[in-house]
């Protein structure tokens, strides 16, 4: 579109291929407008045999290695630490969670 605006012709506009769709439609990627515990989880790398074990120490310290990771002072996304801090705040409510 930008190419016919400055008259330029192209000989053919190259459109992605339709096989990709259904990729795309099975992998949105991105995030959930509302984050769920599963999300949660799997944001703070928790997987199906610490969940068993979850408590506050281990959910502390899953949600430390991934600051260090991702803080952005350290070069990391805003973002991404701020859903790696609402991840936790999830945890932490949860049932799952011993106490």
């Amino acid at each position: 579109m930008i190419a016919s605006l400055n008259k330029i012709r192209i000989s053919h506009e190259k459109s992605p291929d339709p096989k990709f769709n259904v990729l795309f439609e099975q992998f949105p990627g991105g995030f959930n407008s509302k984050m769920t515990e599963n999300e949660a989880l799997l944001i703070l790398g928790i997987t199906e045999d610490e969940i068993m074990h979850l408590d506050t120490q281990l959910l502390k310290k899953k949600h430390r290695k991934c600051m260090i990771q991702n803080h952005p002072d350290k070069g990391g996304s805003p973002y991404m630490a701020m859903k790696i801090n609402q991840a936790k705040e999830i945890l932490d409510a949860s049932y799952m969670v011993r106490r």
